[in-house]
Order: C-alpha cells, then structure tokens, then sequence
C-alpha cells in the first residue's frame, strides 16, 4: 500500500541517516573511573546518568517546559536559576504525537530542534512498529542507541515503552532497573514524561508525587520527579504555578512559575516543601536505585552522612529490618525488598 501525501517526515528530518550506536546493556563489574555520581545535568533538578520522570496532568504545560529546558541547555544557561553543564548533547523521542506539533511549540519558545537528534514514532519510517508491539522496552533501547552518545534524552511519553501495567510494581520496577543500568553504562541520563492525575476538590493529596499515575515503583525507581501543577490546581493567591523538585539525592524543593499570555513559563522564586523525605524515604530510595545489587553500611553512611547520624541510620535499618522491607544477604549488605516493597 502506498503511503498517504504528506505522510513523510519533514524534510529536514532525514532518519536513515542516523547510524545505530553499539552500546552496552551489562553492567560492569564497578562504575568506570570517570563517572562522577555527583555531578548533575541541572543542579538541584537533574542528575546525570539515570532515569527522572516529569509529570503532570494533561494540559498542565509539560512539553512547553520540557522545550523551554531544552532551549536552555542548548544556550548554555541556566534553568530557572539553576546552573547547568555546558554543551549537553541532546536527544528527543516523540512517541504520542506527530512531531510537527513539537516543533510548533519549539518554535513558539524560541527553541532551535537543528542540534537535536530526534526519533518520533509517527513520522519515522523506520520505527519497527512489530517490534514496539511485542517488546517496547527492546525498541526504546533501538532508538536510544541510533541518537548516542548523548548526554539527555527526553521520551515523550516514557509509560509506552515500559511495556506492562503501570499498576504492577515488581514489572515496572525491573524495566526501570534494566534503564537506569543502561543509562549508568552508557553515560546517558534519560528524562521520561508521565500522566498524572488532575487535583480535586474532594480529595487532598498528601504530596504532590502521590499525583503521579501507576504504581510507586515509578517514584522509588526513578532518581528524581519533577512535577508540574498548573495554576488552576495549586490554588494558590499568586496564581503560580508549582514544580515540585522530589529527588533521592537532596530535600525537595518547589520551584514557582508565572505564566504569560503566550503560555511560557517563567521563575517566579522558589519554596522549600514542608514535607521533607524522611530517613526512612531515603535509605529505601538509594537502595532501590542500586538494586537488584545489595548496598553496604559503608555505602549509606556515605550517602547520608549530610542527612543523619550514623546511629541514626543504623537504627532506622534495624526498624526496616524489623518490618521486613529490607533484608540482609550478609553482615553489612542490605536489599529492598522489591515484593514487600510493593504494598508499601
């Protein structure tokens, strides 16, 4: 059958040009040498070779952020008063639309796509759509490898490609684990939109995250979530809207946005959430990050020694020892408990 007018990818969309990359989906026995787990894409938003997750409700304005972020990167400057790396090379990976509608907003918040490799479902001929049927996980990580080396790639909408229910938690758990592996292997931090549900009126939630759709194996296996509530949900007296910074690495913060006419964001201030995570929430969270690999005493002690006392920390593993959603292989090692973890 011939293809419709029209149907073609714009012209300076050239797909076939693109080269596979050969990359790696084994970790190594250790991290290389120059991998630095401090160092962030956007500092205090987005760390660097893992996977975050941006998300909000539909028309909450998320791909005009995502696009305003990216104009920033490729100018090198910063994100909403947040400094950022330079020269970050960058991918996209349009899943949900045609990428004519991208490239509209692109346009609207002076964003230049030329420097950025872009592979989207609908105008890609050579998307293998038998493939992304049996196993989408498989060609999203087709489609990374044709856009590295990259620094950050965005996958609009990244629930598609997980390819299960978003409500089981040990399913989504391990495609989360099989990316952030491949993220850490092949220095690529992946930025992965998501639904969530709108606020209601008859309902609080206790935190902004809990919005998010699906299980929370999204938020315990993802480093950070950056939620976007828009003003007609945050009912605040300023009209701002709120995006909620929730990350394992640093306490949460929400950065304010005014929005204009023309529908772009712009910082307004930012705020620091009353609602912290808790020890417990952080020692689950970098556990679940590394696993199915157990974590030593050594290692939480070092990731936390900001946070919390040694005691401190040996008390709170010794309670979730106690209530089962951790255990112990060997003397010092610890694991989540990814099964437990699901009912939690």
């Amino acid at each position: 059958m011939s293809p419709r007018s029209g149907s073609s990818p714009p012209a300076h969309l050239d797909f076939s040009l693109s080269p596979c990359y050969t990359f790696s989906t084994t970790m190594a026995a250790s991290p290389p040498q120059s991998l630095d787990f401090t160092e962030e894409l956007i500092t205090g938003i987005l760390p660097r070779d893992e996977v975050s997750i941006l998300a909000g409700a539909s028309g909450a304005g998320k791909t005009t952020l995502i696009m305003q972020i990216l104009r920033s990167l490729t100018r090198n400057e910063p994100v909403f008063g947040r400094p950022t790396l330079r020269d970050i090379r960058l991918g996209y990976i349009a899943a949900d639309r045609t990428w004519r509608s991208y490239q509209k907003t692109a346009a609207h918040v002076g964003l230049d796509l030329s420097s950025i490799g872009v592979r989207a479902l609908v105008d890609d001929p050579a998307i293998d759509l038998k493939l992304f049927e049996a196993s989408p996980i498989e060609e999203l990580e087709r489609l990374i490898g044709l856009l590295l080396p990259c620094d950050l790639i965005v996958v609009d909408p990244l629930v598609v490609f997980l390819g299960v229910d978003t409500n089981k938690y040990h399913l989504n758990a391990a495609r989360l684990i099989r990316l952030n592996k491949l993220c850490r292997t092949n220095h690529v931090t992946l930025l992965g939109t998501h639904h969530a549900t709108k606020a209601r009126s008859d309902y609080s939630f206790k935190r902004a995250q809990d919005r998010i759709s699906g299980t929370s194996a999204l938020l315990g296996f993802t480093s950070t979530q950056l939620f976007l509530a828009a003003p007609e949900e945050t009912e605040r007296e300023d009209g701002c809207a709120e995006w909620h910074i929730i990350s394992h690495h640093a306490a949460p913060t929400t950065i304010l946005l005014n929005r204009g006419e023309g529908g772009t964001f712009e910082w307004a201030g930012e705020e620091s959430l009353n609602q912290a995570l808790s020890l417990e929430d952080r020692l689950l969270g970098f556990m679940r990050r590394h696993a199915p690999d157990p974590v030593t005493t050594g290692d939480l002690l070092n990731h936390l020694s900001s946070f919390a006392s040694p005691r401190s920390i040996e008390r709170t593993l010794a309670d979730l020892r106690a209530s089962s959603m951790i255990h112990s292989p060997s003397k010092g090692q610890y694991l989540v408990d990814l099964v437990g973890g699901a009912t939690h």
